[in-house]
């Protein structure tokens, strides 16, 4: 690292770094169970400026580092969103709207480098670790998502055809009647984890779908540690879109935006 000073993300369940390493921003993630080693690490080589920001940012700010300055993750996030815009040669987004997909998921409307926070949700990467662990008693991320790779939610799943089997029910019949209607012992927990992530994903475009009628955005582009590197999520998300004259993007690095939008602040 050749900066001493470094933008810091900590929430619910992952900390994000953003730092300058031979000219380059760079980016690092830990489990938010190692905040003490990375805390310590900090401390070791010396970091002189610290930009915090996420729900547990006044608490390192108060304990370990009072000199820090925390930016808002709902007013400053955006920063990071158009700074990796930017990077990946993206234009034209004075209006969009963001959805940031952590722990819990949030709608922002981005209009003329102002952001305003529209709407939250309970439902995110924290339900699909808390209720995937629970049902599969697999509780690795990664091995969570491998096993929804692996499944089949139509196993679980109540779809639309399977109780319109002779009217026509004048929708898609692939669409889904009722998540884990059909859940019964026994069942694997491929599709079980599979179904979990198509519920999760028909929740949030529904909402995305409200939001963005209801403000006129024709631009989404999605964030977080959820839907980071997760083409699973990111294949469900947009498997509507026939419903949604909006264009999705998906940011490379797009889960560290908080982390860089602290950076860029200091």
């Amino acid at each position: 690292m050749t900066s001493k000073k470094i933008g810091m993300d900590i929430g619910g369940s992952l900390i994000k770094l953003a730092f300058e390493e031979k000219g380059s921003i760079r980016f690092k993630k830990y489990p938010v169970s190692e905040l003490a080693n990375v805390l310590q690490w900090l401390k070791i080589i010396g970091i002189n400026k610290i930009a915090l920001t996420g729900g547990r940012a006044g608490g390192v700010k108060e304990k370990f580092f009072p000199a820090a300055k925390i930016i808002h993750e709902f007013e400053e996030n955006y920063l990071g969103v158009n700074w990796l815009l930017q990077q990946n040669n993206l234009f034209g987004f004075e209006k969009y709207l963001l959805v940031n997909i952590g722990t819990g998921t949030s709608w922002y409307k981005v209009e003329d480098n102002h952001c305003k926070r529209m709407l939250g949700s309970g439902i995110g990467g924290g339900t699909l670790m808390g209720l995937g662990s629970y049902l599969t008693k697999v509780e690795d991320f990664c091995s969570l998502m491998e096993l929804a790779s692996l499944g089949n939610r139509k196993n679980v799943d109540m779809l639309v055809k399977d109780i319109y089997t002779i009217e026509d029910p004048r929708i898609n019949g692939e669409l889904t009647a009722s998540n884990f209607a059909n859940l019964a012992e026994g069942a694997k927990k491929e599709d079980i984890t599979n179904a979990l992530l198509q519920m999760i994903g028909e929740t949030l475009f529904l909402l995305t779908k409200q939001v963005a009628k209801r403000e006129s955005l024709q631009k989404v582009v999605y964030i977080g540690g959820t839907i980071s590197e997760n083409p699973l999520l990111q294949t469900i998300l947009t498997s509507f879109q026939d419903q949604l004259e909006v264009a999705p993007y998906f940011l490379e690095n797009g889960e560290y935006c908080g982390a860089i939008a602290a950076y860029l602040s200091i």
